[in-house]
Order: structure tokens, then sequence, then C-alpha cells
């Protein structure tokens, strides 16, 4: 069972949620108040001109993926798409956390049989992303980027979410394996090394 549905994880868990979820409201009050100081525009005229758009503009970020700039629309389209297929990961320990049978797992378990390869293939793209957005940043240090330590910090955050992700799925493998974990084959060769080694998990 999550800590967070026992006491007193499930307390800490619930003021994290709140504080959150104020931050959020507050975070959008403030950019929707700033947006309806700008002058209106109407966005529902070309309704299907701008539903067929949203793909190549939105699901393939068509303006980052040029062939002038196709280096940076590359690793750009690996972060965006690694990030989207890893929301239902997250999503998944959102539920789990308020009890573990409102979790996907529970409902959804053969979505994960092909989710897992999935999920792991589209994390190590965004780790070549960010490999490649550093190479980009130390080496081609293209004048229109602002090389600053802030991009940095944000890479290192992702690659440390795409990391921690892949060893915490391969350290529940290695104490409780489950069928849906079966194709994680990256979790799965890291729990084989756990379990390989003297340390008890």
């Amino acid at each position: 069972m999550a800590p967070s549905v026992q006491f007193p994880g499930n307390i800490f868990f619930y003021l994290i949620l709140v504080s959150v979820l104020a931050f959020f409201a507050y975070t959008v009050y403030v950019r929707t108040a700033l947006l309806l100081v700008g002058k209106p525009d109407w966005r529902f005229d070309r309704l299907w001109e701008r539903i067929v758009s949203f793909v190549p503009l939105v699901l393939a970020i068509w303006r980052v993926i040029r062939p002038r700039y196709w280096y940076s629309g590359i690793l750009h389209l690996a972060i965006f798409w690694g990030f989207l297929t890893f929301q239902v990961n997250t999503i998944n320990f959102f539920l789990e956390a308020f009890h573990e049978d409102a979790s996907l797992l529970s409902w959804a378990e053969g979505l994960y049989t092909g989710y897992f390869p999935a999920m792991q293939i589209f994390e190590i793209l965004v780790l070549v992303g960010v490999v490649m957005a550093v190479a980009r940043r130390l080496i081609v240090k293209p004048p229109r980027l602002s090389l600053n330590w802030d991009a940095y910090l944000i890479l290192g955050f992702i690659a440390l979410l795409m990391v921690s992700d892949l060893f915490a799925t391969g350290f529940a493998i290695a104490i409780d394996p489950f069928a849906h974990h079966s194709r994680a084959f990256i979790s799965n060769a890291i729990a084989e090394g756990v379990q390989g080694t003297d340390v008890d998990v």
C-alpha cells in the first residue's frame, strides 16, 4: 500500500496536494488576468482549419522542426513526446496516491503491457534530446541562444526525472514483479543488476 494512504503519510499527501493546487490556481489567475488586459481576439473562426492544423503544429511541433533548425527540432520533438508519453505514468502515480484501486494499473492493466516498453523507449529519447541540447549549448553555441545556467538546471531536472523513473520501476520489479512489468526492458535489466548484488531491496 502506498505511504500516502496510511497515517501520517496521508496527512502530508493532502497538505501537499492542497498547497500545489492552490499555487496552480493562483498562477492561472495571474496569467489569465494578464491575458485579459490584451485586446480580445476571436479564435473560433476557421474552426476546421484550426483543428486540422493541430496535428502538424502542436503534435509534430512543425514550427520548430524546420530545415534550417532541424537539430533543434529533433531534440525538442524527442523531449516533447517523451513527456506526453510519461504523463500516463504520472496520472497513475497521482491516482495511486489516493488508493491503489484507483490507479490505472488496477483497472487498465492490459494497457501497461504495451505502454511500459513505449514509455521506456521515449524516456531514452528524452535523455538523447537532453544530451543533444547540452551539446548544442556547449559545442555549437548558436548566437540566437541565451547561454545561461537556468537551461542547464532545467535540462538536468528533466534527465533526473527520466533516470529516476527507470530506476524506480527497476527497484519495483526487483521487490515485487508484476506481469505488466515484463516488457519494461530497461528497468528489467536494472532489476536483474540489483538482484545480482548483495544489497537488500
